[in-house]
């Protein structure tokens, strides 16, 4: 067997146990266009919201703030740095 008829077969292979999960999950249930867009827009809402949460100092402890000045910058990092001289 070469190399595309190996390919292919795999291919087969994956397209009949996609077919057999469609066919084992169940009876087929109505679908809504506009009902998976807004369940869409909202995931992607949520998820814009978490990302863009920000934190003030009263969200750090004493021990959060004394590590964050402990550290200090990589010498490849502290190149973005703009307070810096």
């Amino acid at each position: 067997m070469n190399e595309q008829d190996r390919i292919r077969a795999d291919t087969l292979e994956h397209l009949r146990q996609a077919i057999r999960d469609g066919l084992d999950s169940g009876p087929a249930t109505p679908w809504s266009s506009d009902e998976a867009q807004q369940e869409g827009r909202q995931r992607r809402a949520e998820r814009r919201q978490r990302d863009r949460q920000v934190l003030r100092l009263e969200d750090f402890t004493e021990e959060d703030l004394k590590a964050i000045l402990a550290v200090e910058p990589s010498p490849a990092a502290a190149g973005f740095d703009d307070e810096t001289p």
